[in-house]
């Protein structure tokens, strides 16, 4: 009865480790794309980007008392400057991703990422929270509490990376979720804090968490 019963051990257990290296052989493609060691260049760039741009704005306007006050020229700079940065930014994004997909499967097209991104499940928790997080920065704005604007960003962007990391199963979406989440309640209950301020240490600080969390996780391989 023993040996039956060993032998029957002995099977679960070769079974489960059989199960366990299909599974790793066989990682979603999210995963794989969306995994912070293929985009850490990416995190890092975004995240310096917009705290270099908030801490600059926001030394422009302590200078000069608000943003409008700013002398026109120089606004007009801010504005092209601004505009220019996105355009480069969603340009090395759209590189990025694609050389990250084509290490994955060369056949991939960005068509093809996009599909595997926003499948069926993923756009109805996106496109809710998305409308939710708009019409309440409209709210604000037409209320004249943009400040409020921010912290609702913040926490909008976490609840979407909450929701990514739990469906691709990578922790360092996770903890970028609940960093932004966190700094974003702080930032409504401590309004003394800057908003560009609370930009930059809620969204580019969790950019940088995402870019430090890639350098020091192994990239996931499609072969493994």
């Amino acid at each position: 009865m023993n040996a039956v019963t060993e032998n029957n051990i002995d099977k679960v257990l070769e079974d489960i480790s059989s199960i366990k290296t299909v599974i790793n052989r066989n990682k979603p493609l999210l995963q794989q794309l969306l995994h912070p060691a293929r985009l850490r260049l990416f995190f890092l760039l975004v995240g310096l980007n917009l705290i270099a741009i908030c801490l600059v704005l926001f030394f422009l306007i302590q200078h000069y008392g608000y943003f409008a006050a700013i002398p026109y020229p120089g606004r007009g700079v801010i504005y092209i400057a601004l505009a220019v940065d996105l355009i480069l930014i969603q340009i090395f994004k759209r590189r990025v991703f694609l050389s990250s997909a084509q290490k994955i499967d060369p056949k991939l097209t960005l068509m093809g990422i996009l599909k595997e991104i926003f499948t069926f499940r993923i756009i109805h928790v996106y496109v809710p929270i998305i409308v939710l997080v708009t019409l309440l920065g409209f709210y604000f704005a037409h209320h004249r509490i943009p400040y409020y604007i921010v912290p609702t960003i913040s926490i909008g962007v976490g609840l979407l990376y909450n929701f990514i990391g739990s469906i691709i199963d990578l922790r360092q979406y996770l903890i970028f979720g609940y960093w932004t989440l966190v700094t974003g309640v702080l930032a409504i209950l401590y309004t003394v804090v800057p908003a560009l301020i609370v930009l930059a240490v809620s969204m580019g600080g969790g950019m940088l968490l995402m870019s430090i969390s890639g350098f020091f996780s192994p990239e996931l391989n499609a072969e493994e």
